[in-house]
């Protein structure tokens, strides 16, 4: 039996992250501007996707916590990734 996972992803502006994620990526990328943020909520639990400055995108969840790191791929990069799946 398959299951399903919906998860619901809403944009937000910078100044409606919760302080703890502000002050987790603060710390972790000081000095990166957020360009645009996301949170995300699956199976009753929230984390906050970033996209900062210099391609840096991070998930990360309530309490500021990093729990990962990608660097954006070129568009071309990404196409190649779908069709190998």
């Amino acid at each position: 039996m398959r299951s399903l996972y919906i998860a619901k992803e809403t944009e937000i502006e910078r100044a409606d992250l919760p302080p703890a994620v502000l002050n987790g990526i603060s710390t972790a990328y000081e000095g990166l501007k957020v360009n645009e943020a996301a949170k995300i909520e699956k199976d009753g639990v929230v984390t906050y996707e970033i996209e900062m400055e210099k391609k840096v995108d991070v998930v990360v969840d309530a309490n500021g916590t990093v729990i990962r790191k990608a660097e954006e791929q070129d568009d071309e990069d990404e196409d190649e990734e779908e069709d190998e799946d």
